[in-house]
């Protein structure tokens, strides 16, 4: 299965299969630190952006997954990426205003999403995009 990058486990979901019989299982996240409080901020915030939002899995919690399905050979790898705050709030589907979502948003950070105020007034959100995989 396929997780997109920026959204929860919630949402879209692809079969990706290989050639050969054994199946690749990858998955992506956007990671949150634990412990501290910030995971349930950036839940609040990824819902009040889309309301279809369910939550995003820690990169412990995607390998544990994965180990209980049976997969060996985990593979757990970092790459960072940038989103605009503007174009990522319009592609949801906002249980909450633009203006309160950019405001939860600049008022702390997690790992994986650490918000950024830019000159020209925008705000960019600094990501970290997990990727588990495993064979079967």
């Amino acid at each position: 299965m396929l997780l997109a990058p920026d959204r929860g486990v919630g949402d879209r979901l692809a079969t990706e299969k290989g050639p050969s019989a054994q199946r690749r299982i990858c998955a992506a996240e956007t990671r949150s630190r634990l412990g501290d409080g910030s995971t349930r901020c950036r839940g609040q915030i990824e819902r009040g952006r889309d309301r279809t939002h369910v939550r995003n899995l820690t990169s412990g919690e995607l390998v544990d997954a994965f180990a209980r399905a049976g997969l060996r050979d985990i593979q757990l790898s970092e790459d960072p990426f940038e989103l605009d705050f503007d174009e990522w709030f319009d592609r949801g589907t906002p249980a909450s205003p633009k203006s309160e979502v950019r405001a939860a948003l600049l008022s702390g950070n997690a790992r994986g999403f650490t918000p950024r105020s830019r000159p020209d007034g925008g705000v960019t959100i600094g990501c970290i995009r997990v990727m588990v995989r495993g064979t079967r």
